[in-house]
């Protein structure tokens, strides 16, 4: 499955910030379903 994290981040904007919007429009699309579980080590991955 491919979600909208695994394309990297644009570095204008502090990391932290991306990150909690890329979550935020996953959760409002609904791609991010209640209880989904994120586990840091891959967020790092894509993320750095």
């Amino acid at each position: 499955m491919s979600t909208t994290l695994d394309a990297p981040a644009q570095r204008s904007t502090p990391l932290h910030a991306q990150l909690l919007d890329t979550i935020g429009r996953q959760v409002v699309s609904g791609e991010l379903s209640p209880g989904t579980v994120l586990r840091i080590d891959p967020l790092d991955e894509r993320h750095g």
